[in-house]
């Protein structure tokens, strides 16, 4: 995931960036929408955090356990 801040390409799975430290956001799995670190439910959709994932960039743009 690219930080907002510095554009750093930090791996999957991290919460904050490995470079400058900026929170990443988050991937709702309902929606796909990019959520800021701190929603707890998504701004999209409404569906709750515990559906969050962090986001894949090898799976051509979809969030972690979506199916192809």
């Amino acid at each position: 995931m690219l930080c907002p801040n510095c554009q750093f390409k930090n791996p999957q799975g991290m919460n904050f960036c490995g470079k400058c430290g900026t929170p990443l956001p988050k991937v709702c799995q309902a929606c796909g929408f990019e959520n800021p670190p701190d929603f707890r439910i998504c701004g999209k959709c409404g569906e709750h955090k515990d559906s969050y994932s962090r986001f894949d960039p090898g799976r051509n743009g979809r969030s972690a356990g979506l199916p192809p």
